[in-house]
């Protein structure tokens, strides 16, 4: 299975992530500690999708946040 990109983007900015710039072939998101770039395919496999997205996650009072890809 994979996962679109548009999707992947949505993940990270409903996370609190934003575009910080692109480049010519990553475009690199940042939240107030993080840097995650994020290469310009069309669709990921399901363990790089991931991978990034446990990467974006942030440890809070009740357990980690977000919901990866299945």
């Amino acid at each position: 299975m994979s996962v679109k990109r548009r999707d992947l983007i949505r993940y990270l900015e409903k996370n609190g992530f934003y575009l910080l710039r692109q480049g010519a072939n990553h475009a690199i998101y940042k939240n107030e500690t993080k840097i995650i770039p994020v290469k310009r395919h069309k669709q990921f496999d399901r363990i790089t999708a991931n991978e990034i997205c446990l990467i974006s996650l942030t440890l809070d009072g009740e357990g980690w946040v977000g919901v990866i890809f299945k």
